[in-house]
Order: C-alpha cells, then structure tokens, then sequence
C-alpha cells in the first residue's frame, strides 16, 4: 500500500509540475536561438531540508548524482563554522517529486562530502566532520549505515573532505570495492 501511495504522489506531483517541465524546455529553446539573453536563469525546483525552521546552521556540504538513476540526487548537510558543530543530514531528492526527499538519514556529526558508488547504485558513502566515514544502503531502507569507520582506530583525526569509490579488484576469489577518502591536515 505504501509503495502505490508513493507512486501515486509522484504522479500528482508530476501533474502538478508539468508547466514547470515545459517552461524548462521552451527556455532551452530560446537560449540556444538568442545567445545574448543566456545570462538570467530561472528556478524550477526548490528543495527544502526537512525540519529547516528549527536547525538553520546546517549548509549543503556536497551534492552526488546517482549514476544509474539520474533523477535521483543525494545533498549533504552540515557546516563550515567549525567552532559550533552539530549534526548533519544526507536527503536523497529525486525529480519525480520534488516536494519532500526520499530518504533522510540524520548524522551524529555534519557530512562533507558523498559519493555514490557507480556498480552498486544503491550504495552512498558519507564522510563526516570528526573524521569518520559511513555506508548507507538506500535499498534496505534502514536509518543507520550498513558500515561506519567511527572508532578511534579507524577514522581520520580531521574531516573528511573527499570520499570517492575506487574500481573493484579482484582479492583471491573474492571481488572488493574499494573506497578511499582524503582528509585536512
């Protein structure tokens, strides 16, 4: 029942936004005709953070494209004012509804970047402010990562800045992926 009520709110929602798809398209049309009018832009979505009027320090840290679903996006939140730390937040949107996320998952400490892993689609790795890194599994739908590098002996001592998913190799028998982050110093 749930995932037919979801279906149906993206089809209203589409229904809802059908002008803002075509406004899309006509102004494509007319830039390309008029290359000097290129400089204005116009807004089509607004995506709001969930629970934004009680928490405004959080920032959007870093953005990710899915690699297989290129509708979907995931939006890292947390901030750059080092002294006043909180938590963060990583919100998958997606252009079907643009109304609320998808998934949200809440963090102990603000994310600064994310990346989404090209072979396995549903797998978003985070890195965090105190150093840690994390693996969400947006297809089993679970609050909490299905990895986390948070112990004193296996994180980073600084944020971590960059996380990317590297090729798989093969380790005996078995296949891995790897994942490197980078970190300040």
């Amino acid at each position: 029942f749930a995932r037919a009520m979801k279906m149906m709110e993206r089809m209203v929602v589409n229904n809802s936004e059908s002008a803002l798809f075509s406004d899309y398209n006509s102004n494509e049309r007319s830039r390309d005709k008029d290359k000097d009018d290129a400089k204005s832009f116009m807004p089509l979505w607004k995506f709001n953070l969930p629970g934004a009027a009680e928490d405004s320090t959080k920032s959007v840290t870093s953005i990710a494209w899915n690699p297989q679903y290129t509708d979907l996006f995931a939006v890292g939140y947390g901030s750059y004012d080092f002294i006043k730390q909180g938590g963060g937040m990583i919100c998958c949107y997606t252009l079907k509804n643009t109304s609320h996320p998808e998934y949200v998952y809440k963090t102990d400490k603000g994310v600064m970047c994310l990346d989404f892993n090209k072979e396995h689609p549903s797998l978003l790795c985070v890195g965090l402010y105190d150093g840690s890194v994390a693996v969400y599994d947006l297809a089993n739908q679970k609050e909490l990562p299905i990895f986390s590098s948070d112990s004193p002996k296996t994180k980073h001592t600084d944020p971590v800045w960059q996380v990317y998913w590297g090729k798989e190799s093969t380790d005996g028998d078995r296949k891995s992926t790897r994942l490197n982050s980078s970190h300040g110093s």
